[in-house]
């Protein structure tokens, strides 16, 4: 399989010379969804920079997700390319063979990450503010003329991501070591950060249902647990999740992992936004319990 991509991506190499644009504007090219908000943050009213998603932002995360023709075309025009890294650009070793000249900017470069890598560190505002300081870094190299703007557009990022932390640890105080279940496992920093316990990761494949014996123990697992709200995502199936809060009596609500969303200006403050809205589900779920 690596073999064919490597010659798919020396044939686009042929096609399309790395390296930038014909004109003067710069394109940044970042990964997926997450990178991408903060990105923009940085970039807000820089100009002659051109921002571009190389994922669509339906996709959600990129652990298995295979480039297209038009990804190659999109890394052969970029002027700089922003992954989240820590394992989830699962294509990014051919990328970063085929593409020498591409300068690529890794957001979680430095960062402690927990449980053997996982990489949804963006889901801690203090992780968030982590990589935008990282990508900024990135950019004043790539783009040293616009070293200000970005600085400026940096201050001002921060201190939003600042504040809220702040409103986040303020309200989950209440919720201190209360326990949680998940379907995925992306929202360790955001428990490890805010003071939640998770007690259980119930991976499944997106749409796949539960066997009996799989069920059984899932059951007895979140019973013994004293029924803790089951949270799903919205970028998911919630077949498995309706099945145990119908076996167990347990409550689903829903945590977004802010891997899809919209692009453009009404970007720029979604992070915020819908982690308060996760903050809000959460104090609702134990209200409820």
């Amino acid at each position: 399989m690596k073999r064919k991509l490597a010659a798919v991506l020396i044939a686009l190499c042929l096609i399309w010379p790395v390296g930038g644009n014909a004109s003067d504007e710069k394109t940044v090219l970042t990964s997926f969804y997450p990178v991408y908000i903060i990105t923009a943050n940085l970039l807000e009213n820089v100009p002659g920079v051109k921002i571009q998603n190389l994922a669509a932002p339906e996709i959600g995360c990129l652990h298995d997700y295979q480039l297209t023709t038009a990804d190659m075309k999109a890394l052969a025009g970029a002027d700089a390319f922003i992954v989240n890294g820590a394992g989830m650009e699962s294509f990014l070793s051919d990328v970063a063979a085929q593409f020498k000249d591409l300068r690529l900017i890794t957001a979680t470069e430095g960062m402690t990450l927990l449980q053997e890598g996982n990489a949804h560190a963006w889901l801690s505002a203090k992780g968030a503010a982590a990589m935008a300081t990282t990508i900024a870094a990135g950019l004043t190299a790539a783009l040293p003329e616009n070293e200000k703007a970005i600085e400026e557009n940096l201050k001002g990022y921060l201190k939003r991501i600042e504040t809220l932390d702040a409103t986040l640890q303020a309200g989950l105080e209440p919720l201190y070591g209360k326990a949680i279940v998940t379907f995925h496992e992306a929202f360790p920093y955001f428990a490890e950060t805010y003071g939640l316990q998770i007690a259980a990761v119930i991976e499944r494949e997106p749409g796949e249902a539960l066997n009996p014996r799989e069920l059984k123990e899932l059951v007895e697992t979140i019973r013994s647990l004293d029924n803790p709200p089951l949270f799903i995502e919205p970028q998911y199936p919630d077949l498995a999740a309706r099945t145990l809060a119908t076996e167990t009596g347990a409550k689903v609500y829903t945590l977004d992992p802010i891997v899809t969303g919209p692009l453009g200006n009404a970007a720029l403050t979604y992070y915020e936004e819908t982690m308060l809205k996760n903050m809000e589900a959460l104090i609702e779920a134990f209200r409820q319990s």
